[in-house]
C-alpha cells in the first residue's frame, strides 16, 4: 500500500535537521564570580564552539569528545552539558545521553533544549507518554518553542488525537508561521479532515518556505485531485518528481492526474514508472488495470488485476475489479456472477451491493434499487450509495424521492465529489422566503448541466427574489446572459459581490419541488445573440435543409468510450440524405476530422471559428436540426427550442434522458432519443438514424 498521510506527517524536507541543537547557543564564559578561573572557563566555551561546529557538519564522535573536553574544564557549562547529549542520542548512546540531559536540567531547570532531547529518546525507547510530557515541560519553559509544538503535534497525530495535533500545529504556527514542516503538518491534518481547501493552502505555504519539498509537492498534488483541479495537481505531482524521479507515490498520483486530464498513455506511463520503484505495490497494478478497463485494453487490465491479486490476495477486490472488466466487455452476466460470488465471500459487502446495483441499472432497475437500498442499510451515511441512488430514481422518474439523496454530489467522502461547497461569507439558500431578497446560483459540473439548469432563474424570479444572479463556466456567460430572470452573470474565475443568498445549481430542483409533470419546461429559455447570428450567416452553407453534427464528447469524461462515434466516417450513411447540407460544431477532441474531410464527406467545418458557446447557440439558431451525441451541444439545442437527435449509448447512459424514452420532459417537443441497444454496433444505430433523416427530410419538403 501507498504510505499513508500518518505515515508522511513524520517525513521532513530533506535540507531541515530540526531536532539540532541551537548551534548558536552561548558557549561564552559564564562571570568567575565564584571564583572559577577565567581563562579555563573561556577554554571550556572554545571547546563547546568546536563540538557545535562539529555536529552542524556531521562529525558527532568529534563532538562528543569536544564536549567532554569542556565539561572536564567547566562542570557546570550547561550548553555543553545538553549539546553532548544530543549528540550522544544521535549516536545512538540513549542511557549516556539521558544521564547528560539530566545533569543540564539540573544545572537549569528553566532551559527548554534538554526537555526536547529528553522526549527524543523517550520516543526512541517507545515512551510515547514520557515524550509528550517532556516536549510540554520544554513548552512550559518556552511557549514559543516552534519545534517542539512540530514534534507534539507529530506525536499527537500519531496516538490519534488529530485535534490536539491540530491545536499544536496551530500554536507552532503562531510562533513561525513561515516553518515548512509546521505547514506541512496543518495540510496533512486538514487533509485528514477533509478541509481540501485548507489543506492546500497550507501546503502551499510549506513549498514557499522549502520549495524542494517534495513530500509537500505530492500532498498538494493529491489535495488538489480531491478539489478536481487535476491541471494544477499534475504540475504539483510532477514537480516533486523533478525534484525525486524515484518518489512512486508522486508518479501513483500523477497517473490519477493525467487519467483525469485524458493523458491516458501519459497515465499509464506514469503508473508504470511507480511499479519500476515498487514493484510490490499492489495498489499501483489496480491503477494501471482500472484506467486499462477505461481504455478497453482489455488483456492488460488482466495482466495488471492478476499482478494486484498476487500480492495481495483480496479474492473479494479481485471478483470486484474482474466484475467491472467483465461489465466494460458487455459480458453482463458473467460481472454479475463476480459480483455475486464476492457477496457469497462477504455478504456484507458494501461495495458488491454498490457495483451490482450499476450493473443491473438499465436492464433490472427494480433489482438495482433493491442492491442500492442494501449497500444504504449497511452504512445509511454513505455518500457513493446515496448518489448511485439518487441516479437511479431521476433514471426512473422518481424525481421527489431523488433530490435529497442528489445532495450527495458534493460530500467529501466521495471518492471523486462532483462539485464542492464554494466558502463564502452569506448563507445558503434552503427554501426560505426570497421576497426582495438576492440570491446567486452556483454552477456546478459541466457545460450541459449549467445549460440545462439556466431555466430556474425564472422560477427563483417567480418566487419574489428581487435579483438573481448565475456563476457560470466562462464559456457559457454570453449565452446564459439570455435566460429569462437572469440580472448578472459571472464567470468561474471572477469575483462576484455578496447576496442575501447562495445555492448550488443541482439544488434547486429539490429545494424547488420538481417532479417528473413540473419540469419549468417552457420552450426556449435560451436565445442567441442577433449580432452573432448575422456574423455567422454568410459561413453557412446554401441548402434546403441544415444539419449540424456533432460526434464525440469531450475526452475526459468518465463514458467517453461509451458515449461517443468511433469517428465522424461512422456517419457516413447520412450523407445520402438529399438536399441536404451538414456542418461540424465539433470541438476538441474530432475537430481535426472535419476539417480532413474530402469530398467523400461533405461538411461545412465551421468548428475552428466558434469562441464559446454564445457561438455555438449562433450557428444552431440557423440551422434546422442537430445531430450529436450525449454531450453539451444538446442541451445548447433545447434550450433553444431547435430540434434535436441525440444518439444515446447502451452502456453508461446519462440518467437525465431516463429509460426507453424517446423524448425528453426536460426539453419536451424539440428532443429525439435514439438508443444504442446492448452489444449494437454505432453502424446499426446510424443506419437507423439515417433512416429517420431521410423520412424527416421528405415531410420537410
Amino acid at each position: 500500500m501507498l504510505r499513508s498521510i500518518r505515515r508522511l506527517l513524520g517525513q521532513a524536507p530533506r535540507h531541515e535537521t530540526p531536532d539540532a541543537p541551537n548551534a548558536a547557543a552561548e558557549t561564552a564564559p559564564a562571570a568567575a564570580a565564584d571564583g572559577r578561573d577565567e581563562a579555563r572557563l573561556a577554554e571550556a566555551a572554545n571547546h563547546a564552539t568546536r563540538g557545535n561546529r562539529c555536529v552542524a557538519e556531521g562529525r558527532l564522535q568529534e563532538a562528543v569528545a569536544c564536549y567532554e573536553q569542556a565539561l572536564a574544564l567547566d562542570p557546570r557549562h550547561v550548553v555543553a552539558c545538553s549539546n553532548l547529549g544530543f549528540a550522544l542520542k544521535q549516536l545512538g548512546r540513549l542511557d549516556e545521553a539521558a544521564s547528560w540531559l539530566d545533569k543540564a536540567v539540573e544545572l537549569d531547570p528553566g532551559r527548554e533544549e534538554p526537555y526536547l532531547f529528553l522526549g527524543q529518546i523517550a520516543e526512541l525507547r517507545g515512551d510515547a507518554a514520557t515524550a509528550v510530557r517532556r516536549l510540554r515541560e520544554a513548552l512550559r519553559r518556552k511557549p514559543d518553542f516552534a519545534f517542539a509544538w512540530q514534534e507534539l503535534c507529530r506525536l499527537q497525530f500519531q496516538a490519534g488525537d488529530a485535534a490536539q495535533a491540530l491545536q499544536s500545529a496551530r500554536n507552532g504556527l503562531h510562533a513561525a508561521p513561515e516553518s515548512a514542516m509546521l505547514n506541512f503538518y496543518l495540510g496533512n491534518l486538514l487533509f485528514e479532515q477533509r478541509d481540501y481547501r485548507g489543506a492546500a493552502a497550507a501546503y502551499r505555504r510549506a513549498l514557499q518556505a522549502a520549495p524542494d519539498f517534495a513530500q509537500a509537492h505530492v500532498n498538494l498534488g493529491r489535495t488538489l485531485l480531491k478539489l478536481h483541479e487535476a491541471q494544477e495537481a499534475a504540475d504539483a505531482l510532477k514537480r516533486a518528481t523533478e525534484i525525486d524521479s524515484e518518489l512512486a507515490e508522486a508518479q501513483f498520483h500523477l497517473g490519477h492526474a493525467l487519467q483525469l486530464l485524458a493523458r491516458f498513455e501519459e497515465a499509464a506511463a506514469a503508473f508504470e514508472i511507480a511499479l519500476k520503484s515498487r514493484p510490490d505495490d499492489a495498489e499501483s497494478w489496480y491503477a494501471l488495470g482500472e484506467l486499462a478497463v477505461h481504455r478497453h485494453w482489455f488483456e492488460r487490465a488482466r495482466e495488471c488485476f492478476d499482478r494486484a491479486y498476487a500480492l495481495d490476495g483480496d479474492s473479494t477486490r479481485r471478483l470486484m475489479v474482474t466484475g467491472n472488466l467483465l461489465q466494460r466487455q458487455g459480458r453482463i452476466n458473467d460481472a454479475e456472477a463476480a459480483y455475486r460470488e464476492a457477496l457469497a465471500i462477504q455478504p456484507n459487502f458494501f461495495d458488491a451491493y454498490n457495483n451490482l446495483g450499476a450493473l443491473l441499472e438499465l436492464d433490472r432497475p427494480r433489482e438495482a434499487e433493491a442492491a442500492y437500498r442494501e449497500a444504504l442499510r449497511l452504512e445509511p451515511t454513505n455518500p457513493t450509495s446515496r448518489w448511485n441512488l439518487s441516479v437511479l430514481l431521476l433514471r426512473l422518474g422518481r424525481l421527489r424521492e431523488a433530490w435529497p439523496f442528489h445532495e450527495a454530489r458534493y460530500d467529501p467522502a466521495l471518492p471523486r465529489p462532483l462539485t464542492y461547497v464554494p466558502a463564502l461569507s452569506f448563507p445558503v439558500w434552503r427554501g426560505e422566503s426570497l421576497a426582495g431578497r438576492s440570491v446567486i446560483v452556483v454552477g456546478e459540473q459541466g457545460f450541459g448541466d449549467q445549460i440545462q439548469l439556466a431555466r430556474y432563474a425564472q422560477v427563483l424570479k417567480e418566487r419574489g427574489a428581487a435579483l438573481v444572479s448565475l456563476q457560470c463556466r466562462t464559456a457559457l456567460k454570453n449565452l446564459l446572459a439570455s435566460a429569462p430572470g437572469v440580472d448578472a452573470v459571472f464567470g468561474d474565475e471572477e469575483v462576484f459581490p455578496t447576496h442575501d443568498y447562495w445555492v448550488l445549481a443541482f439544488s434547486l430542483p429539490g429545494l424547488l419541488g420538481t417532479t417528473l409533470d413540473t419540469i419549468p419546461a417552457q420552450l426556449p429559455y435560451l436565445a442567441a445573440d442577433p449580432l452573432r447570428i448575422a456574423a455567422w450567416a454568410p459561413r453557412l452553407p446554401v441548402a434546403r435543409r441544415r444539419v449540424g453534427l456533432v460526434w464525440k464528447g469531450a475526452a475526459g469524461h468518465g463514458n467517453d468510450l461509451n458515449r461517443s462515434l468511433p469517428g465522424l466516417q461512422v456517419l457516413a450513411p447520412l450523407w445520402s440524405c438529399p438536399d441536404t447540407a451538414f456542418v461540424s460544431l465539433q470541438k476538441g477532441q474530432g475537430e481535426d476530422e472535419a476539417a480532413r474531410a474530402g469530398d467523400a464527406q461533405p461538411i461545412t467545418d465551421l468548428a475552428p471559428g466558434v469562441s464559446d458557446f454564445g457561438d455555438t447557440a449562433a450557428i444552431l439558431a440557423q440551422l434546422d436540426l442537430l445531430i450529436c451525441v450525449d454531450t453539451s451541444a444538446a442541451h445548447v439545442a433545447g434550450a433553444l427550442g431547435r430540434p434535436c437527435w441525440v444518439l444515446l449509448p447502451a452502456v453508461g447512459c446519462d440518467w437525465r434522458w431516463m429509460l426507453e424514452r424517446e423524448d425528453s420532459p426536460w426539453y419536451p417537443g424539440v428532443m429525439r432519443l435514439f438508443r444504442q441497444a446492448p452489444g449494437e454496433p454505432w453502424d446499426a444505430v446510424v443506419g437507423r438514424v439515417a433512416q429517420a433523416l431521410r423520412a424527416w427530410s421528405a415531410a420537410q419538403a
